[in-house]
């Protein structure tokens, strides 16, 4: 029988451990979270490691007071029941169990933990009682236990006091048997210690950790294990890494060819541009103008009429004023028109690129690389177009303004002549008004066809900036999806748990879980499941952390309590029954042994054992033996528990 829980981790090394028997807890997704708050104290702060749902908490102002409530609160006692778990009698007396999981070197924080406790208990009133539990890592191999550990809790155990004193277990960097472990070792160790402890598990008398307090104890306990375990969260781990690899993978490897971008092509553009920016012009004065082959445009303008027998002052002062509004006016508009209609041109290629991709990316079988590969192409082709070949010049008046100082001349000459009877009226050479004329109509046009061009090498520049936009952003997405395709595949390949003599992975490299890939997704359309995840107008770099976990997401989901049992992985690895109960019974007798080997020194040679297997198995193991032995059956490993009494404190050899 369970009962509510309250773990307290003080110390580096307790507080990890407590990390990882959580990661565990959630990978088996153990019912006991409904009713199980994991937490941590350190330099004077509380942290929450897992606690329940607390519902409306709002009325408690101490983390530790909303943390035991929502151990206590009915609907989480509800839901732990409903998934199996077997919390306290049914409406009857419930116990609180708090365990301080602490460093021997943090006992003055662990200290002041069971202080405030033992204060929120006595402010309460609480109907419910409470039992603290102590676990107590030495990180030490030589140095003794502060002998005010074990004298406190002797000092405890005769006081009246809101919170019961419970059971003293001691744990360090030696076994009985005299080998050592590291710190790292002792961490893992815990955590498996602690999933046993409160995971759900079938067994009759008492827990084989919160266990009755007997008064006649002259020291405290300590533990030993001989386990086969299940690393679940490593294993999703590692699952998920696949998965993401595979899912990925599928970003790059479509089939579609991409052939469906649009492709810009220059003379379409500079018709488009000249023949958007003509329709706007005035041309009610007879100006004609019309794009060409090879980026040509003819320009026809209606320059003003001279006659060298006519002209004069007047006609040509009127020439200047035609000039002054093609100056300001005309030529001002059609920049305008050509920069409006270039804009537009650049718009609507940007427009339909951006539509071409996005739908490419909503098709099935579409592939980043494919799609990069055809940016690239585009992008050399934009580049290699004649515009960028082109050097326009702007033209130069000093002709025409040499040639209408010629005629300003001559017409002065004429007003000359006149004052004579008989003398002929000279006028200007008719050559010199001619080349005028030309020289009037070369200019402006020259003029709007420099401005045509710089107008259509705008909407190539643009349209260069928005293939090199959506190429760099693509390029990027692809270095960054492949990067996370090796980063996890690596680390797929790097995938191996190493054994511990007490501590045996069942699932400890990548060979062990290929079968359950391949029934976990094999039979599913990966490339359709991300490509349904995709939003195609956001950036696919920004979309990238969320498709993972949303890929993360979807493993958990498909890994149901089927795959997330000892049995199945047992079953996985060894298909054959006979092979299967074979290496079964060969694991328990080596973990029988290994269990005996008890973390701290004691005087008692046999301690008190469980063996701890899966309800699948266990018909299927050899009968325990009688007492001390008993049974614990939890789908989460295979092998024994052992509870020592009476540690040797007096030495620390």
């Amino acid at each position: 029988m369970f009962y509510p829980t309250m773990v307290v981790a003080i110390g580096d090394l307790s507080r990890r451990a407590v990390h990882e028997a959580h990661e565990l807890l959630e990978a088996f997704r153990s019912p006991a979270r409904a009713t199980t708050a994991l937490c941590a104290f350190e330099r004077g702060d509380y942290e929450a490691i897992h606690v329940p749902e607390s519902g409306d908490a709002s009325a408690f102002d101490a983390p530790l007071t909303r943390w035991l409530y929502a151990t206590r609160l009915e609907q989480n006692i509800h839901r732990a029941r409903q998934q199996g778990m077997e919390i306290g009698p049914p409406g009857g007396y419930l116990l609180e169990q708090l365990l301080l999981v602490f460093d021997s070197d943090a006992y003055a924080d662990a200290l002041r933990v069971a202080d405030d406790l033992r204060a929120l208990c006595e402010r309460a009133d609480d109907l419910v009682p409470a039992r603290l539990h102590w676990l107590v890592l030495h990180p030490s191999y030589d140095s003794p236990l502060p002998p005010a550990i074990w004298q406190d809790h002797l000092t405890r155990l005769r006081a009246s006091s809101a919170v019961q004193e419970g059971k003293m277990h001691l744990l360090r960097l030696v076994r009985s048997d005299g080998s050592v472990i590291t710190h790292e070792q002792l961490r893992e160790t815990v955590a498996y210690m602690l999933l046993t402890a409160l995971h759900p598990a079938e067994f009759v008398g008492e827990h084989w950790l919160y266990r009755s307090v007997v008064d006649t104890e002259r020291a405290p306990s300590t533990i030993g294990c001989g386990l086969v375990t299940l690393p679940l969260h490593k294993i999703i781990q590692c699952l998920q890494d696949k998965l993401v690899a595979d899912a990925l993978s599928c970003l790059l490897s479509g089939a579609n060819d991409a052939t469906g971008l649009p492709t810009p092509e220059e003379a379409q553009l500079w018709t488009q541009i000249v023949g958007q920016s003509v329709q706007g012009w005035d041309t009610s004065d007879g100006a004609r103008v019309q794009a060409q082959s090879a980026l040509g445009l003819s320009v026809t303008i209606p320059v003003p009429s001279l006659s060298a027998s006519t002209l004069d002052s007047s006609r040509l002062a009127a020439g200047a004023e035609w000039e002054t509004t093609w100056q300001e006016q005309r030529l001002p508009r059609w920049r305008t028109l050509l920069q409006s209609a270039a804009r537009d041109a650049a718009d609507a290629y940007h427009e339909s690129l951006h539509a071409s991709v996005q739908q490419y990316l909503r098709a099935p079988n579409a592939n980043l690389l494919t799609l990069q590969s055809r940016l690239q192409a585009l992008l050399r082709s934009v580049e290699g177009w004649q515009i960028y070949t082109l050097t326009p010049h702007r033209p130069s008046g000093e002709r025409k303004a040499a040639l209408h100082a010629r005629l300003e001349k001559a017409i002065a000459q004429a007003q000359q002549s006149k004052g004579g009877l008989f003398r002929r009226r000279t006028m200007p050479d008719p050559q010199i008004v001619n080349d005028y004329t030309q020289a009037l109509q070369d200019y402006y046009a020259q003029h709007m066809r420099v401005d045509a061009h710089d107008a259509h090498r705008a909407a190539a520049d643009r349209i260069r900036q928005t293939l090199g936009n959506l190429l760099q952003s693509v390029s990027a997405a692809v270095e960054r999806i492949q990067q996370e395709i090796r980063e996890r595949q690596n680390r797929v390949r790097a995938f191996y748990l190493p054994s511990l003599p007490w501590l045996r992975p069942l699932v400890y490299r990548w060979e062990h879980l290929e079968s359950t890939a391949h029934a976990l997704w094999g039979g599913r359309d990966l490339s359709a499941l991300v490509y349904r995840m995709i939003d195609p107008e956001r950036d696919l770099r920004e979309q990238l952390p969320w498709i993972i976990g949303q890929l993360e997401n979807n493993l958990q989901q498909w890994m149901t309590s089927y795959y997330r049992s000892f049995s199945y992985y047992l079953r996985a690895r060894f298909p054959n029954l006979q092979a299967r109960v074979a290496w079964c019974e060969q694991q328990v007798e080596q973990m029988r042994s290994q269990a005996d080997r008890v973390l701290w020194r004691t005087e008692k040679a046999t301690p008190q054992l469980w063996q701890v297997a899966p309800p699948e198995e266990r018909s299927s193991l050899p009968a325990a033996a009688a007492a001390p032995i008993r049974d614990w059956q939890s789908d989460t490993m295979l092998g024994y528990l052992a509870v020592a009494r009476e540690t040797v404190l007096e030495t620390d050899s």
